[in-house]
Formats: structure tokens, C-alpha cells, sequence
């Protein structure tokens, strides 16, 4: 029960939607609104307008169930939120101090931590055919009354943000704004920009930018009335799109039946985005996830998706929720950009692997692949250097360790990690004064002082 004014001014006679059109808007996300205007709404709204709304035109008429949807809009999302259930025996502050610290500062879980208060880690992992046998209904909650789902429910979550979660995708995205840099070849001519649509309360972004130096934005249009916990811009995601002009735009749970991509690909500064939850219930099933975009290459990330823990999981199945990037295609520099980076990521694992030999021939690749990269050549060209080289000091490979630094130090003299490795490697070579001369500029560039020092006790 509420107290409805409207005022409708005359420019609604040229409002841009039909009624049709806004009925099946409201529909996706309030099936029962429709009825509830024309049998019980309209007949109080007559009462403080001048004339009868049967008799207004379609424009005028469709302006007015939208402005009233959103009036009472958070009367009716209090509501449906009274009407689920808490987690039974009252465990819902105990569930709540998973994401936060004891001195109330917002906290990030681990998985196993989630898995094991909430009974998943017993459940079995789905995958191929079987993600897509969910229904809206299994993300709204009828009939479970599990106590996931209620918590998920209560706390408005759709998808729940994990330490490791989180990490590979700050991870992913270091990766991605490395790419940034070398297409543009100067980061700080324009920094990648990361925009997150449909951000809710805002904590991935939170989180996100404590990891990664890009600008963060999040932006919801506040239709679900999810009460922002961090900063988040209340504006509609096309308006954004255009205002902000992010590089990057990351899309969690996008309204069933809704297919946001075609306007993040028409916004010309957009040049990747990531989707993430259950294809089967979120977007449009095949126009946002499985259409291939044409100039857009399509990407599963199956290292971020072991990771997922999403509100439609239970003790039975886990890992209904995907993640899919879409990157736009682009000439030969952007190509390689990709490959150095690619090259990167590979030498990386194969090094923590502790395979060394193997994280050695990536990083040589990425020496080829940045050739192309013009601006940026000298500065991979460094890095891909010393790490190969640091391969070479775990393999014993001395000589090579020593050309390796050598031509690192040709683009960069003062590079203080070629420096000492170089020195450390000249030793082990047998040219000791050599040794003596590189650490001693290693010093001076900087390099860890007893580092260096005790490298110099053993000439």
C-alpha cells in the first residue's frame, strides 16, 4: 500500500517506447508488474490525475507504467527480499563474517572456505551439456530453501567473489593491460581503463583495482536496487560506455534475455569483454555467449572458471558459471602484442613449474614476437633478456646466462637484475675481474646491496 503521484508532463506524448515495449521490458524482470498497474495501479493513479489514462494515448500511457514501475520498484524489491528465508539456525551473521574482517572491513574468502561452510565441497563438478540445463528458476531459488541459496538470496549475490578468484582474474587482466601497453606503446599516454557494467554493490571492482594500476569503474543502473557497499556509478550501461570509454568491460550475470554486447562492440574504445555466469539464464543465450562476433576472437578462460562459485551451485553440482572473453581483432601489431604476452604468461608457468629449459625457449619467442612491437621493443626485448637469463643461472647454463645479460644491457647499461646476474655468471665463467666490474655497476644501479655483496665475497 502506497500513495502514487505522477506528474506526466505534455513531451510524453513523444516518449520513445510503445506500451508493448515497455511491458516487455518491465516483464523480464517483474513478471506480475503488467497486471498489477492496469488492475490495481492505474485505477488509484486516476485519482491525482487530470484525466482518465484509458482514454491517453500509447506513448503517454507507456510513459506512465514507467515512471510508476519505478516508483514503487523499491517497495516491491523490499518485499520479495522479506519474503525469502534466512539460512536455518540463524547462521546468517556467521555466514556473513566469510566476507569480512572482525574488524567489519570487506574480506574476501578463500574457495574451500565457501565449499566447506556452505557443504559444496563434496559436489560434483558440471561441465559440456550439462551447464546448460538450468532455468531461471534456478537462480531466482524455487523450491530450494538450502542455505547457500538463501545466504546468496538474502545478501543479493549472484556470483561469489573468492581470493583465488579474484587473483586470476587481477592476473589475467595485468596480462591484458600489458598488451594495452605495447599496442600504445606508452602506458601513461593513456592508461587502460576497466569498466565493470551491471557492478551491483561494487565489490569486484574493489578488489580488482587494489591489484592492478588501471583505472576501475563500476556502474550499475540500480534496476535490481542492490545497495552499492563500494563506489559505483548509478547510469545505464550505454551512456557509460560512451562517457567513460573504457578499454576493457567486464559483465557479470547480464539480465536474462538482455544482450548487452552489441553495444559494448560499437563502442569504438571497448577492445575486449568479459562475460561471467551461467550462460543458460544469463544475456541472450546465443546473441551475448555463443555467437562468434565477426572481427572478434572468442576466448574460454578455463583457468578463471575452476575458480567460480556461483548462487545456482549446491551440495549436488558446482560450476554452472562460465567466463568468456571476446577481444577485437586487429592488424599485425596487435598480433604481436598478443603472442609477447602470450609468450610472458607461458615462460612464467614453465618457470614456477620449475622447468626452466622450457620457460627459457618462451621467453626467447618473446623476443621474435617483439620485433613487431616498434615503440616497445627495447623494454621486452630487457625483460625477455634477463628472464631468459635467470633460466639459464637455475640450469647452470653460465655462458649463456652471460650473452643473454649482455644484450639486455645493450638496450638498458643501467638495468641493475642484468647487471648482477651477468656478474654472477661471469664468476662462475672464470673472468673474474669481468665479474668484479659488472657487480660493482650493479651496485651503483641499485641492485640489493647484500645481494651484491655476497656475491662479491665469493671473487
Amino acid at each position: 500500500r502506497m500513495s502514487l503521484h505522477i506528474a506526466v508532463p505534455p513531451e510524453a506524448d513523444h516518449f520513445p517506447l510503445s506500451c508493448k515495449q515497455v511491458a516487455a521490458t518491465i516483464r523480464k524482470h517483474d513478471p506480475d508488474f503488467e497486471a498489477l498497474f492496469h488492475t490495481t495501479l492505474l485505477p488509484q493513479l486516476r485519482l491525482s490525475l487530470a484525466s482518465d489514462p484509458s482514454t491517453w494515448p500509447d506513448r503517454r500511457l507507456a510513459y506512465l507504467m514507467l515512471k510508476t514501475y519505478e516508483e514503487v520498484l523499491p517497495v516491491r524489491a523490499s518485499a520479495a527480499a522479506a519474503m525469502v528465508p534466512e539460512p536455518s539456525g540463524g547462521r546468517l551473521e556467521q555466514y556473513d563474517r566469510l566476507f569480512e574482517t572482525e574488524h567489519g572491513q570487506p574480506r574476501l574468502p578463500r574457495v574451500a572456505e565457501v565449499a566447506q561452510a556452505f557443504g559444496l565441497d563434496t559436489a560434483r563438478r558440471v561441465s559440456g551439456p550439462a551447464r546448460g540445463r538450468l532455468r531461471v528458476q534456478d537462480a531466482t531459488g524455487a523450491p530450494r530453501r538450502d542455505d547457500f541459496w538463501c545466504f546468496c538470496a538474502q545478501r543479493r549475490m549472484y556470483e561469489v567473489w573468492t581470493k583465488e578468484l579474484v587473483d586470476d582474474l587481477a592476473e589475467y587482466l595485468r596480462a591484458r593491460a600489458e598488451v594495452w601497453d605495447l599496442v600504445v606503446n606508452d602506458a601513461l599516454v593513456e592508461p587502460l581503463t576497466v569498466m565493470e557494467l551491471g557492478a551491483g554493490d561494487g565489490r569486484l571492482s574493489l578488489f580488482l583495482q587494489r591489484k592492478i594500476a588501471a583505472n576501475f569503474i563500476a556502474c550499475d543502473s540500480g534496476a535490481e536496487q542492490i545497495k552499492p557497499a563500494f563506489p559505483v556509478k548509478r547510469v545505464e550501461y550505454v551512456p557509460a560506455l560512451y562517457q567513460y570509454q573504457p578499454h576493457i568491460v567486464i559483465v557479470c550475470w547480464m539480465p536474462h534475455g538482455e544482450d548487452w554486447t552489441r553495444s559494448i562492440r560499437d563502442c569504438p574504445s571497448v577492445q575486449e569483454y568479459i562475460l561471467v555466469g551461467p550462460p543458460a539464464i544469463t544475456g541472450h543465450a546465443i546473441d551475448t555467449w555463443s555467437t562468434q562476433p565477426r572481427d572478434w576472437d572468442r576466448l574460454q578462460l578455463e583457468s578463471i572458471e575452476h575458480k567460480q562459485i556461483c548462487r545456482c551451485d549446491s551440495a549436488e553440482a558446482v560450476g554452472y558459471s562460465q567466463a568468456v572473453s571476446f577481444r577485437r581483432g586487429g592488424g599485425t601489431r596487435r598480433a604481436a602484442a598478443e603472442h609477447v604476452i602470450e609468450c610472458k604468461c607461458a615462460g612464467l608457468a614453465a618457470f614456477r613449474a620449475g622447468h626452466y629449459l622450457e620457460a627459457k625457449d618462451h621467453y626467447l619467442r618473446m623476443i621474435e614476437a617483439a620485433e613487431v612491437c616498434t615503440g616497445a621493443k627495447s623494454r621486452v626485448s630487457v625483460t625477455a633478456h634477463v628472464n631468459a637469463a635467470v633460466c639459464c643461472v637455475h640450469e647452470r647454463v653460465w655462458a649463456e646466462a652471460v650473452r643473454l645479460c649482455e644484450a639486455a644491457l645493450q638496450h638498458e647499461p643501467l638495468h641493475a637484475k642484468a647487471l648482477y646476474l651477468c656478474g654472477k655468471a661471469q664468476r662462475q665463467c672464470g673472468d673474474r675481474e669481468r665479474a668484479r666490474q659488472m657487480l660493482q655497476r650493479a651496485l651503483e644501479a641499485g641492485a640489493d646491496e647484500k645481494t651484491v655483496r655476497a656475491e662479491l665475497a665469493l671473487l
